[in-house]
C-alpha cells in the first residue's frame, strides 16, 4: 500500500529552548514512495539488495531505526531558523572590541595627562572605563582618573594648604582608588593604596596619611615599588608631625633595602636623614651680622619664638618658584611666627666663585617683596650649619631647637599648630 508522502526528508531535531533549559524532540516519519534519501557524508547507507521489493510498512519506523537509516539530521524550517542543529549556542559570545580603537582611546587620555592636562585626561579615562568596562585596562582607567583628579585637587590648594575645591576633587580620586583596591590586580591595588595616602597628605590629614601608607606595607608589601615609595612617603609625614624617631626608623628602613634600587634617591633620602637626625638639636647663633633688609634679628633674641628660616638666593629660579607663597605663609603667620630671612649666595658651578656679593644682594633682596629681615650668608656658614640648601626651610620652636626641615612648598599647617600648641 502507498501512502502519500508525508514529509518530503525525514529527520530528527532538538531545539535548545534557552528559557526553560529543556529538550524538545520532534518525531521523524518514513515515507514509502518507491525512493530513498540520498545519503550524505555523516551517514552510512545500506545496500539494497537486488530483486528484493520493499516491505510495506503501515507505520513509519522507530525514532531509533530512523536514526540509523537516515540521514544527518535537519532543523525543519517551521520549528526553527534552518541553522544546524550543532550550531544553536544558548547566547552568541559578544563580539570583541577592536583592539586599535581601544589603544586609540587610551593613548589620547595617556597623552592629556601626559601634557598635565589633567582635568581632560580624567574625563577620558572616566570615559574609557564606562564604554569598556571588561577591557583590560578597565580597572587601570580608573585608577588613572583617580591619579588625574589628585593632580587637580593638587593645584587647586593654596600655598599647600587644602581647600573646598581641592577637597571636592580629592573625594573624587578616592572614590576611584577604593574600587580599584578592591579588585584582583595585585600591582594596580598597591598602587591605588598608596595614591590614597597622597590624598589624605595634600588634604593635609597627617594621621589618615600615616594610616594609608601603613596599610601599603601590610597589605601589599610583596609589591616593592609601593612598599618603597610608601614607606619613603611615611618618614616625610612623620617629620610633617614632629616624630623625629618614627621618621629616623622609615629612613633607616628604606635605605637598608632599597637603597640600591635608586642611587639618586638614596642620595636624597641620605640627605635628608641627616637633616631628620639634627632635629631637636639648638640652633646655633648666625655667623654673619650683615643684613640685607629690614631690622636685625640674631636668633638669641628670638627665644620665646616660633621662628621660621628661610634659606634663598635672589638669583636662584626654584626660589623664585616658591617666593609667592613663603610671603603668604609669612603674612598668614604674622604675629604667631617670627619669618627670618638667610641670603645664601649664588655661586659658579664651574669655579664656586660668589656670583652675588653683598651689594648685589642688597639691591635685589627688596625686589622679591619679603616683609621680613635678611641676613646675608658669608662663605655659606649658616647655610652650612643647618645642613640647609635653597630653597629650605627650617622651624624652630620657643627653645630655639630645630624641629623642622624641608622645602617651603611641603609646610603643613598641622606642624604649624603643633608647634604653636607646645
Amino acid at each position: 500500500m502507498n501512502l502519500r508522502p508525508c514529509l518530503q526528508h525525514p529527520s530528527k531535531f532538538a531545539v535548545a529552548l534557552r528559557t526553560l533549559g529543556l529538550l524538545a524532540a520532534c518525531c521523524a516519519a518514513a515515507c514509502t514512495d518507491g525512493g530513498s534519501a540520498s545519503p550524505t557524508a555523516s551517514s552510512t547507507p545500506r545496500a539494497p539488495v537486488a530483486g528484493t521489493p520493499a516491505p510495506p510498512s503501515p507505520l513509519p519506523p522507530s525514532p531509533a531505526a530512523a536514526q540509523a537509516d537516515m540521514p544527518a539530521p535537519e532543523v525543519a524550517p517551521e520549528c526553527g531558523d534552518g541553522a544546524p542543529l550543532d550550531e544553536v549556542a544558548p547566547t552568541p559570545a559578544p563580539a570583541r572590541e577592536d583592539g586599535a580603537q581601544l589603544e586609540a582611546e587610551w593613548k589620547s587620555a595617556f597623552d592629556l595627562k601626559t601634557k598635565g592636562d589633567h582635568q581632560a585626561a580624567a574625563l577620558l579615562f572616566e570615559a574609557f572605563h564606562a564604554a569598556h568596562p571588561a577591557a583590560e585596562r578597565a580597572v587601570e582607567a580608573r585608577l588613572e582618573a583617580g591619579n588625574s583628579w589628585i593632580n587637580i585637587g593638587f593645584r587647586a590648594r593654596t600655598c599647600g594648604r587644602s581647600n573646598p575645591a581641592a577637597k571636592g576633587s580629592f573625594e573624587r580620586a578616592n572614590a576611584h582608588l577604593e574600587w580599584v583596591e578592591r579588585q584582583s590586580d595585585k600591582a594596580l591595588a598597591a598602587r591605588a593604596r598608596y595614591l590614597l595616602g597622597n590624598t589624605r597628605l595634600y588634604d593635609n590629614d597627617l594621621l589618615a596619611a600615616t594610616h594609608e601608607y601603613t596599610l601599603v606595607l601590610e597589605r601589599h608589601g610583596a609589591q616593592a615599588e609601593w612598599a618603597r615609595r610608601a614607606l619613603e612617603k611615611r618618614a616625610e609625614v612623620r617629620r610633617h608631625a614632629l616624630d623625629r624617631d618614627g621618621a629616623l626608623l622609615d629612613l633607616e628602613l628604606y635605605l637598608k633595602q632599597w637603597s640600591g634600587v635608586d642611587k639618586d634617591r638614596a642620595n636624597h633620602l641620605s640627605r635628608v636623614r641627616a637633616q631628620t637626625t639634627a632635629l631637636g638639636q639648638q640652633a646655633k647663633p648666625f655667623a654673619s651680622a650683615d643684613w640685607v633688609q629690614g631690622e636685625p634679628r640674631p636668633l638669641e633674641s628670638l627665644l620665646g619664638e616660633v621662628v621660621a628660616l628661610y634659606f634663598f638666593s635672589t638669583q636662584c629660579s626654584f626660589c623664585d618658584v616658591e617666593r609667592d607663597c613663603v610671603a603668604d605663609w609669612a603674612a598668614r603667620l604674622a604675629g604667631k611666627v617670627r619669618f627670618v630671612g638667610v641670603l645664601v649666595p649664588q655661586q659658579d658651578k664651574q669655579t664656586g666663585t660668589i656670583t652675588e656679593p653683598l651689594e648685589v644682594a642688597r639691591a635685589e633682596t627688596p625686589k622679591k617683596r619679603f616683609d621680613f629681615p635678611v641676613v646675608y650668608d658669608h662663605k655659606l656658614r649658616i647655610a652650612t650649619s643647618f645642613l640647609a640648601s635653597k630653597p629650605d626651610m627650617v622651624l624652630l620652636d620657643r627653645e630655639g631647637r630645630v624641629r623642622w626641615h624641608d622645602s617651603p612648598k611641603n609646610l603643613q599647617p598641622a606642624t604649624i599648630e603643633l608647634l604653636l600648641a607646645e
